[in-house]
């Protein structure tokens, strides 16, 4: 009977220590587990960060490649235009420009208000300011026979039209900042 007892009491302690092991194992388990949980939670927010902030570079890739499209475009219209040079004479040798007539004398560094522009009907519309139409600048070459439209504005309209000419090439765009947060 001792004996017995002294089996059924190893075996007992055996599974004590089994059970301990086994508890051990699966507290181990379980901060592995939490730990596995927290990293993956910690990638997913990471994750998520980068994926917002790759729709943001995205957004201002875009806006750049915009932005870039229609500055070459206003740069194509502008190199059309004539360009503005300076007196020969002040280049080449630092001296102030004397020009021969008093015309040329005003017309240096002038810019002109004027727009004209050929209608589908073959009419001309001039567009200019009053001072334009008082000196006679806005008036066609002689021996054109086309229909001819002046509007008089003032010169605070005429910069107005000019400049919303000049930006309608341009695409303005606005993100809501609250779209993206």
């Amino acid at each position: 009977m001792a004996e017995q007892e002294s089996e059924v009491t190893a075996k007992l302690r055996d599974a004590c220590n089994a059970r301990n092991m086994l508890r051990e194992a699966v507290l181990e388990s379980k901060k592995k587990t939490e730990g596995a949980m927290a990293e993956r939670k910690d990638r997913y927010e990471e994750l998520q960060r980068l994926e917002n902030q790759l729709e943001v570079c995205s957004a201002a890739a875009w806006l750049a490649v915009t932005e870039k499209n229609r500055l070459s475009d206003r740069l194509a219209i502008l190199s059309k235009q004539p360009p503005v040079e300076p007196c020969r004479s002040r280049r080449r040798f630092g001296k102030r420009c004397q020009a021969e007539k008093p015309e040329e004398r005003e017309h240096i560094g002038r810019v002109s208000q004027s727009s004209r522009q050929t209608l589908s009907d073959g009419s001309v519309v001039s567009i200019c300011t009053e001072q334009e139409v008082r000196a006679g600048q806005s008036s066609t070459e002689p021996g054109t026979t086309e229909t001819k439209r002046e509007l008089l504005l003032p010169v605070n309209i005429m910069t107005t039209i000019q400049k919303v000419l000049q930006d309608s090439l341009g695409l303005d765009v606005a993100f809501d900042s609250d779209l993206y947060q």
